[in-house]
This record gives structure tokens, C-alpha cells and sequence, in this order.
């Protein structure tokens, strides 16, 4: 299969998964950090090699395949150290990571990948327009 078919499924997949009140998210100038989206969430199964590795309310997923993982999104910066311990916890390890998939540009969703990407050494893959 084509990378850029596994990366149009895989975008899809994450808009099924969003939860609907990330759509009406405020951006960061409406209003603070919530604390509450960086509390730590205890990482799951979705179903097949797709797992929930984000915080409380950010979603981050973690797409394992024997020929490297995927990382979509990776959270706010604060974020790092709680989705590198949930990828951690579910077994995996991060130096297995070949690529951090952004999912659209929203400082909750891309500010943690060039920690991330530094932690991994996986490739950063957007849009055109994201990028």
C-alpha cells in the first residue's frame, strides 16, 4: 500500500475519532490552558494496532506496524511527558516511531512535535498547508 493512501486512512480515522467538543475548542487568545487537558489519561487499545496515548482531553494516537510506529499529533509541549510514559506503558518504545503525523495545526495538537520529533528521530509529516 502507497504511504500516501496509509496517510489519507489514517487522517481519516482521526477526525472519526475527535471527540466533537475539540471542534468548538477556543483558540489560545479566547482563552488560557485548561489544566485539565494535561492531566495524565491512562493509555488503551482502540482496536487493532491503534492506540489512545494523549492526555485527558488530547487526543494523541499511537499506529504501531512492523515496520515502525506512527505517531498522530503529539499535544501541547506540556504534554511530552505524558504521552512518551503512555506509549511507554502500553510497551512500545519510542526510538520505534518513524513518523509524527499532524492531524491539522492547532497549537494543541503540534506543539509537543519537535520534542517529540527530538525524542524519536521520526519524521514530521503534514499538509501543504500545515506545514
Amino acid at each position: 500500500m502507497k504511504w500516501s493512501r496509509v496517510l489519507c486512512c489514517l487522517f481519516a480515522l482521526g477526525l472519526c475519532l475527535v471527540p466533537a467538543r475539540a471542534w468548538t475548542e477556543k483558540s489560545p487568545q479566547q482563552s488560557p490552558v485548561n489544566d485539565e487537558w494535561n492531566k495524565p489519561f491512562k493509555p488503551f487499545r482502540i482496536v487493532g494496532n491503534v492506540y489512545y496515548v494523549g492526555t485527558n482531553n488530547l487526543a494523541v494516537y499511537l499506529i504501531t506496524t512492523p515496520a515502525g510506529h506512527i505517531l498522530m499529533d503529539t499535544g501541547m509541549e506540556q504534554s511530552g511527558p505524558i504521552v512518551r510514559a503512555n506509549i511507554e506503558a502500553l510497551g512500545y518504545k519510542l526510538k520505534y516511531i518513524r513518523m509524527i503525523l499532524s492531524g491539522h495545526a492547532h497549537y494543541d495538537h503540534v506543539a509537543g512535535h519537535a520534542a517529540m520529533k527530538e525524542a524519536t528521530g521520526a519524521q514530521i509529516v503534514a499538509s501543504a498547508e500545515d506545514a
